[in-house]
């Protein structure tokens, strides 16, 4: 597997900055990305961040596993994983991606998914660059 890096190019302006909880943030985009590692054996994991207009946007690809269509709906919900076999060949508690949505929402953002079996997943964390009271 490798990781690859992306950054801005030389000669663009610096992004906005963003005012909103970093431990929270921070959180979310690690547990995404726990989430990738852990089901992508061969292949890529990318991160990217986007700006559009008052809104960031992290995006987590992977060539993983995958997630079939009829699991997308409850693959957010507690203890639950798209294998619920005692022979599954992942292990975890089926909290993480829980977690990383609840943090999500924690800082008035959420996360999209998009995946195709045997081909990959993304994970999309949108969020307000500014948190307002």
């Amino acid at each position: 597997m490798s990781i690859v890096k992306v950054g801005r190019d030389q000669g663009t302006a610096a992004p906005p900055r963003m005012k909103s909880d970093r431990h929270t943030v921070v959180r979310a985009v690690t547990t995404l990305l726990d989430n990738a590692y852990k089901f992508t054996h061969d292949g890529k994991i990318r991160v990217l961040l986007s700006i559009h207009g008052e809104h960031a946007a992290f995006t987590i690809e992977d060539t993983g596993v995958g997630i079939p269509a009829e699991a997308h709906r409850m693959i957010f919900d507690e203890f639950r994983q798209v294998d619920g076999s005692t022979t599954r060949g992942y292990g975890g508690s089926g909290l993480g991606l829980s977690l990383a949505r609840r943090l999500a929402r924690l800082v008035h953002g959420d996360i999209s998914l998009t995946s195709t079996p045997g081909v990959g997943s993304t994970f999309r964390f949108d969020l307000p660059l500014r948190i307002r009271s």
